[in-house]
């Protein structure tokens, strides 16, 4: 009775093994998780947003967190100089939903405080997120 036991014991396990082993339909999840922004159409940050002479705009960092549930938050820090007066910093915040096919993105964000409804698209190559935003382009990397 033992041996019987040992045996179907590893026979369970061995098909337990070999029925995981090649699921291949698990969501691919390698695109979630934290980027941070590095440039802006091409331009470093920090970098200067505004050209009125009255209103100097600098993004200083961004971020964007692409969750497992499909929604991303993304965060945009941002000093302010107006009138030769330096505000206080200020970051913005926007939310919504997001779609994979394959390396490509499509945002859909959310109407808030800080943003407006609209959408965006974006394409992942290796650790780099170019997010295509209204003709923006917005550079993220992991």
């Amino acid at each position: 009775m033992r041996i019987r036991s040992s045996l179907c014991a590893l026979s369970a396990a061995a098909l337990l093994a070999v029925g995981c082993g090649g699921d291949s339909t698990a969501p691919d999840l390698s695109h979630v998780g934290a980027y941070t922004m590095t440039s802006i159409d091409g331009q470093p940050l920090p970098l200067n947003i505004s050209d009125d002479p009255t209103l100097i705009v600098t993004v200083q960092e961004g971020t964007l967190t692409l969750s497992r549930n499909n929604t991303f938050t993304q965060g945009t820090t941002v000093d302010v100089v107006f009138n030769g007066a330096i505000q206080p910093t200020q970051t913005f915040f926007c939310s919504g939903t997001y779609r994979r096919a394959g390396n490509n993105f499509t945002f859909a964000t959310a109407a808030s405080a800080d943003c407006d409804a609209g959408s965006a698209t974006g394409t992942l190559a290796g650790t780099t997120l170019t997010v295509n935003d209204q003709g923006t382009l917005l550079e993220y990397h992991r």
